[in-house]
């Protein structure tokens, strides 16, 4: 589970990212 969230965790960072970069 543990694996799952870090792996959830850093796409979610990702996402974040490129909203960020579209404003």
């Amino acid at each position: 589970l543990s694996l799952v969230l870090f792996k959830l965790d850093k796409i979610l960072i990702i996402i974040n990212m490129i909203i960020l970069l579209q404003i």
